[in-house]
């Protein structure tokens, strides 16, 4: 995954989640390599759980757990991601998810980091400029392309 966003998207992502009470929501970014795939930046979990695991002593309220619940499930794909590729893992705290903790909706938000989109591939479509001047855009729909990831 790409530097992760500022503190402050990840609030505007809790807001907008929690207030049309949305399971998820993910922000995508472009990538910093040759491709110009969108891949996952950030992230705000906001659905059911199966386990509760907390790195704090009191009762959070929602929004927080929502924040640190959404921080765990990160945490959880960097770990498997670096099981994955073989490199060293560092000891687990004892706040930390492992797989066997998540509901359905949590591994599908699990799983969504690990996606990516290429341009011009399905409804991936951005005007040429748009990646290299660094601003939002929506994709475009393309007639009669079939949208397609890798994960």
């Amino acid at each position: 995954m790409p530097d992760r966003p500022p503190e402050s998207l990840r609030l505007h992502l809790q807001a907008a989640t929690r207030s049309v009470k949305w399971t998820y929501s993910a922000f995508w970014q472009h990538s910093r390599g040759k491709q110009k795939d969108l891949v996952w930046g950030d992230g705000y979990y906001n659905g059911s759980i199966k386990t509760r695991k907390t790195t704090h002593g009191r009762e959070l309220t929602p929004e927080e757990f929502g924040l640190q619940r959404s921080q765990q499930l990160r945490e959880l794909y960097d770990n498997l991601s670096s099981a994955k590729s073989g490199q060293p893992q560092p000891p687990s705290k004892p706040s930390a998810l492992k797989p066997e903790d998540l509901a359905e909706t949590e591994w599908f938000f699990l799983v969504c980091m690990s996606c990516s989109f290429a341009d011009g591939a399905g409804y991936m479509s951005f005007p040429p400029l748009t990646l290299m001047q660094n601003v939002a855009a929506f994709p475009q729909y393309k007639e009669g392309s079939q949208f397609r990831r890798r994960c």
